[in-house]
């Protein structure tokens, strides 16, 4: 398996792979959260429900959780935070074009 991880942007990342502690890992195999699927570990998207592999690539790191791994797919999080796309978000971020100027006439006022 590769160690890096390219971004789209091009930026190359190392690879974060999940490590739950032993009575983690047998837990959410039980309840279904995790699953082997050819040597490889794999979550469950707790939006998706889908189960995608355990690692970086898929999931973001985070320090906070048990396996170091975030709850939500990274498609999902982007769909949920950016449901017009990416590009609708920074668009919608650009200042607001100056109205013109109004002449004003002295004779009406």
């Amino acid at each position: 398996m590769n160690d890096n991880y390219v971004a789209p942007n091009g930026a190359a990342y190392a690879l974060k792979i999940a490590t739950p502690s032993p009575e983690v890992l047998q837990r959410r195999l039980k309840s279904g959260i995790y699953n082997y699927d050819i040597d490889q570990l794999q979550k469950r998207c707790s939006k998706c429900r889908d189960h995608w592999p355990a690692d970086s690539e898929f999931f973001f790191a985070e320090k906070c959780s048990a396996d170091g791994l975030s709850e939500w797919y990274k498609a999902c999080y982007k769909d949920w935070r950016y449901p017009k796309g990416r590009k609708a978000a920074v668009d919608a971020s650009a200042p607001l074009p100056s109205a013109p100027a109004v002449a004003h006439d002295s004779a009406t006022q």
